[in-house]
Formats: C-alpha cells, sequence, structure tokens
C-alpha cells in the first residue's frame, strides 16, 4: 500500500507542476439568483400550497433539468 502511496503522491506532483498557478472564483450563473433564509422559507410555503393545489385538481409532477447544455 505504501508503494501505490508514493506512486500516487508523485503522481499528483507531477499533475500540479504542469497547472501552473490557478484563480478561483465562484459566480452565480446569469440567471440564476441566491436566496437568503427569510426568501427561501416564504419561497418553500408558497411553492408547497401552489403544489397541494395542482394535486387536489389531479396535476402530476415532472422533473426537468435546472441548467441545459448549449
Amino acid at each position: 500500500i505504501a508503494e501505490e502511496v508514493s506512486k500516487l503522491l508523485e503522481l499528483k506532483a507531477q499533475l500540479g507542476e504542469d497547472a501552473g498557478p490557478q484563480k478561483f472564483s465562484l459566480k452565480t450563473p446569469k440567471g440564476t439568483r441566491d436566496y437568503n433564509p427569510e426568501q427561501m422559507a416564504l419561497r418553500l410555503k408558497v411553492l408547497d400550497k401552489i403544489v397541494q393545489v395542482f394535486k387536489r385538481h389531479g396535476a402530476e409532477t415532472i422533473d426537468t433539468p435546472i441548467f441545459e447544455l448549449k
């Protein structure tokens, strides 16, 4: 096991050298937004009420992708 770990560490070091300096920053994807906890609580209550009404009238749930590939 120690031999395999040393091989993996060596490979990791080699790959790290090739990568160069990386700058990582998180951005909110275009067309989306973040909700704070209070906004999210209200949002969930409203959506739950909508789901209840839809189910009462025979609607079925479908699950669609959140993001689409271009």
